[in-house]
């Protein structure tokens, strides 16, 4: 599961550099929306710390990847 975590950050980065060049997005606008990333990871490492020690990493990990995969799911998709 972790693995899949790991491929789906890394495959963001690169489809999404790959897309916004091909767009024309500000590099500002390209800034702010990969470090989203790092700040998401800065700001939940003692929580989710916290919450894996107490419930376990198997369970948070699916707990995680399941809130992802409904974000995903319910955000709309732009059509170009």
């Amino acid at each position: 599961m972790t693995f899949i975590a790991y491929v789906d950050r890394v495959g963001f980065s690169i489809a999404y550099t790959k897309m916004s060049d091909s767009i024309g997005t500000q590099q500002a606008h390209k800034g702010a929306v990969l470090s989203s990333f790092y700040w998401g990871y800065a700001t939940s490492q003692i929580p989710c710390a916290w919450l894996a020690s107490q419930f376990g990493g198997v369970r948070m990990l699916t707990v995680s990847m399941l809130m992802s995969t409904i974000v995903a799911f319910i955000t709309p998709g732009k059509t170009i």
